[in-house]
């Protein structure tokens, strides 16, 4: 069974791009929307919040644990404390406070509704309060030093935690020791 690395990251991170980017060279990826988890249609068409949410989101994990390289996961809450729980390792990556209103205006340039960015604004400190109590295993996204999205921070991540899994028959570990080619050039990881 291969090792899986799980990221809690903070909305706006860069899940979806980063998992489109390293699925197109050949690292196994799951990108976990919870929103796919967290409402469902009632008997009358209404969309509404999933009661069991939490539960079967934490079973999809826990489903795809071994199966992959890499699971991009919600940072609500409720799923952090799920997956400590459940004894599930995780890596959160969040923004530094400071960056509240580059967030929420990138929430909106990605096309996210007003409700969202307004919702975003109004429980930035709140939410971002509670990421600060995890700091186990936490990177976060400063902007000074470049580290703006969550591939910034990911191939420093992903060195460290394969070096300490010296497991080197994924594409996963594959991607991280060799080089990348970005607009025709070699970038060294």
């Amino acid at each position: 069974m291969r090792e899986t690395l799980i990221i809690s990251a903070f909305p706006a991170c860069g899940k979806t791009y980063a998992a489109k980017y390293l699925s197109e060279r050949g690292v196994d990826v799951l990108d976990s929307d919870s929103s796919k988890f967290s409402w469902i249609t009632d008997e009358n068409g209404n969309k509404v919040r999933n009661p069991r949410f939490i539960e079967e989101y934490i079973a999809h994990i826990k489903e795809n644990i071994g199966k992959v390289d890499l699971i991009f996961v919600s940072s609500h809450k409720e799923v952090r404390r799920a997956m400590q729980k459940n004894q599930i390792d995780y890596t959160l990556v969040r923004p530094d406070a400071e960056l509240k209103e580059q967030w929420v205006g990138r929430c909106f340039l990605r096309g996210d509704s007003h409700e969202f960015c307004k919702n975003l604004a109004e429980h930035w400190e709140e939410w971002i309060g509670e990421c600060k109590k995890y700091t186990e295993k936490e990177e976060i996204l400063r902007g000074w030093n470049g580290n703006l999205y969550l591939l910034d921070v990911l191939n420093n991540k992903a060195q460290g935690e394969i070096l300490r899994r010296q497991d080197r028959e994924s594409a996963f570990a594959d991607w991280v020791m060799l080089n990348r080619l970005e607009d025709g050039e070699c970038v060294q990881l």
